[in-house]
């Protein structure tokens, strides 16, 4: 990915804690993450002893807005999370964050996605990647911190392990195990192939869902991968045709299981998120799929539609 250092970890969810612990991150202060994502961040948040504060979507990309970022900004925020939702880049120049705030990507859905000539990931202090069974390789479980600093990594390469080590901070045992690592290993010489596959699966949904009347295609940009084909429906509920599809055979499911406002303290509103929540698909992708097994959701889909 092009970045001078790694840390290994047991999940992507302690890498975005210690990724925010070696950041100097910490109780009274402030940090900014999406709403429409994974419940990860906020949990990752909440054991610095910092405060979440929920940051709406952009209703085209599903990344965090960055108007709305900006206008939850405060003296006390210290950092924000910024994930590539589902394989699509997400710029941390867009967000014109104070000099003071760290920027953290979360890479777990987007590892190899390019942003222009770079690796995703690598504009901003900190990069986090997940290997968890679903994700676009995999360790069966297991997470990695990236960055070009020494000091960051160096801090959390301390916070990582105990042993042998002065009890003069809150140390854990977050390090992976040799045996998922090794099959990481063996995986990441896969990631091309398994990126290609994707794409070329996403590509035959694009030509087989392109012109559906009520029907919203992930967006097409260069550099981007496909860690799932989120669709939106315009005239529909998700709910009422995942269930309809699912009665046919076909696994769709909610890209995001709740938005965070919806069970964690938060301010203002955020109609994209309820918009996204109410209306997003994602359908099934992954490298074992045949073009008929394509073919067959892209049809029921339409059916239904």
């Amino acid at each position: 990915m092009g970045v001078r250092h790694a840390v290994a970890l047991s999940s992507g969810t302690k890498a975005l804690e210690l990724a925010l612990r070696a950041c100097g991150i910490g109780r009274g202060d402030e940090v900014l993450i999406p709403t429409y994502a994974c419940s990860a961040l906020w949990h990752a948040v909440q054991r610095t002893g910092a405060s979440a504060v929920l940051v709406d979507c952009d209703l085209e990309t599903l990344n965090p807005s960055p108007e709305d970022a900006a206008s939850r900004l405060t003296k006390r925020t210290r950092a924000v999370i910024l994930p590539n939702l589902f394989g699509l880049p997400c710029d941390p120049v867009s967000y014109r964050l104070p000099a003071r705030v760290k920027v953290i990507q979360d890479c777990a859905q987007a590892m190899g996605a390019r942003l222009g000539r770079k690796s995703v990931g690598v504009t901003g202090d900190a990069c986090v990647l997940s290997f968890y069974a679903t994700k676009l390789m995999t360790c069966g479980e297991g997470g990695m911190l990236l960055s070009d600093s020494q000091v960051l990594t160096e801090a959390a390469r301390d916070l990582r392990e105990y042993d042998e080590k002065n009890p003069d901070k809150v140390r854990e045992n977050a390090k992976p195990s040799d045996i998922l690592s090794a099959i990481g290993r063996e995986q990441l010489k896969k990631l091309g192939s398994f990126l290609k596959r994707r794409a070329q699966l996403a590509a035959l949904y694009d030509r087989l869902l392109g012109g559906t009347a009520g029907l919203i295609l992930p967006v097409r940009q260069p550099g981007r991968v496909y860690f799932r084909y989120v669709v939106r429906l315009q005239n529909a509920a998700a709910e009422k045709i995942r269930t309809r599809l699912a009665a046919r055979g076909i696994q769709a499911e909610k890209p995001v299981f709740r938005p965070l406002h919806l069970d964690v303290p938060s301010r203002g509103r955020f109609p994209n998120a309820q918009r996204a929540y109410a209306s997003a698909l994602s359908l099934p992708l992954y490298p074992l799929l045949s073009q008929g097994d394509i073919s067959r959701v892209a049809s029921a889909l339409r059916d239904l539609l």
